[in-house]
């Protein structure tokens, strides 16, 4: 893992964990209605969430 957002939404209240992975995907949990996924990221998305700051 490279990078882990954490996402805290108040009303209604969500609290969800996104994971960042060196092989340009996303995994993000707690999701309401979906619960979790896992997408491939473009080079171009990648970099942008790898180097946030």
């Amino acid at each position: 893992m490279l990078r882990h957002f954490k996402i805290v939404q108040i009303n209604p209240s969500a609290k969800i964990d996104a994971f960042i992975y060196r092989n340009h995907t996303i995994t993000v949990k707690n999701l309401p209605v979906v619960h979790s996924g896992t997408w491939h990221l473009s080079s171009q998305q990648y970099q942008k969430l790898a180097h946030l700051r």
